[in-house]
Formats: C-alpha cells, sequence, structure tokens
C-alpha cells in the first residue's frame, strides 16, 4: 500500500456550506462578513470570507458583492 502525497491542510469548506453561504448572498448583495458570520455563528469569520471569495467567486464592488464573471444576460441589463 501507498499513501498519497497531502500537501497543506484539509479544505474545511464544503459543498453544504457554500451553498448555504450562496442562498444568503442571494437575498441580499448589500451585505458585510460579519453581518454573514451572525448568520453562520459556527463559522469562522476567515472561513466565510474564503468561501464568499474563493469558492464563489464574488468580490466586492462599490461596497455590493458581484460575481466576477457576468452572466450574457447580466451584460445585456447594463
Amino acid at each position: 500500500m501507498h499513501d498519497e502525497d497531502q500537501r497543506g491542510c484539509p479544505s474545511i469548506v464544503n459543498d453544504d456550506l457554500v451553498e448555504k453561504v450562496n442562498s444568503k448572498i442571494c437575498e441580499n448583495f448589500l451585505f458585510t462578513i460579519s453581518e454573514l458570520s451572525m448568520c453562520f455563528p459556527q463559522t469562522a469569520h476567515k472561513l466565510l470570507y474564503e468561501t464568499v471569495v474563493q469558492s464563489l467567486h464574488y468580490h466586492e464592488v462599490c461596497a455590493r458583492w458581484v460575481p466576477k464573471i457576468l452572466m450574457h444576460e447580466q451584460k445585456s441589463n447594463t
């Protein structure tokens, strides 16, 4: 038997957390990470930030969180 190489710590972010955070973001795009952490008190502030930025690929523009890549419909609305 051979163990596979494992580098770094295992990710704590799972699909269930990503789905819950995304649904909460869709309710209100004008949120802060601190407000989001109030909805998920069992999850660390840093983990929520990483979920929003790295897993969901959102970034903040003028105090509003938007997807980095816009859909075709979103491009035509602007």
